[in-house]
């Protein structure tokens, strides 16, 4: 199984404006069987009045897609995070994030046919940040069989990496991803628990300010 993140800041490039064409062109090469995308968008001028979620589900050639969005914008449009499978959604849930004030932040949760999949944009503040991991790591200990998390932490694999031991999750690592034109850290990651993880990789960034992070899985035989 293929899975990949990207924080794609609603198609927007280092210069110019979004473009959705290059957006799709982007998720294309990655060709993966679930994709989780940060900073995606629905209805919004600056992303050209998109439905990027749906436009990111026929670009991946998904079956099946998942969007939980975090705050409004401009009285109809949205932002937040989405999911794309080559299979079956049979449930997914969105998790509102701690604090309650501030920018809102969320975690999507949906359930594929052998795996749990999680992906979550987490507050720039560093504190808020751990805070808000260690409550969705939580979280997830009711979650039953494999589980894959994936998103913009932003935190370092420093930051996290007792935490998300503690949980039993194991980083899948990869190198820095942000920013997009001369990555130089790595905020964005993938952890997994039930699975182990064959190969890791930073892909392409046609568009944002960050590279997506792309992981081959395997279920584990213990």
């Amino acid at each position: 199984m293929r899975v990949a993140t990207w924080n794609i800041r609603h198609g927007r490039p280092q210069h110019g404006f979004a473009s959705n064409r290059r957006l799709a062109a982007g998720v294309r090469a990655l060709d993966v069987d679930v994709l989780a995308v940060q900073e995606v968008e629905r209805r919004v001028i600056r992303s050209w009045f998109a439905d990027q979620p749906a436009l990111i589900a026929r670009a991946a050639r998904a079956t099946a897609r998942a969007y939980a969005p975090a705050r409004g914008l401009a009285v109809i449009g949205s932002d937040g995070v989405a999911l794309c499978a080559r299979g079956e959604i049979r449930r997914h849930e969105v998790l509102s994030l701690p604090p309650e004030e501030g920018q809102p932040r969320v975690a999507l949760l949906a359930e594929l046919a052998d795996v749990t999949v999680v992906t979550t944009h987490l507050q720039n503040e560093e504190h808020e940040a751990r805070r808000q991991l260690e409550w969705l790591l939580g979280r997830l200990q009711s979650i039953d069989g494999p589980c894959v998390l994936l998103g913009d932490l932003n935190l370092r694999p420093p930051d996290i990496e007792a935490m998300v031991t503690a949980a039993g999750f194991a980083l899948a690592g990869g190198g820095p991803t942000e920013p997009a034109h001369d990555p130089v850290q790595q905020i964005d990651h993938i952890a997994v628990r039930g699975l182990k993880v064959e190969h890791v990789a930073v892909g392409e960034a046609p568009v944002s300010d960050h590279r997506p992070l792309i992981a081959d899985l395997r279920f584990s035989t213990k």
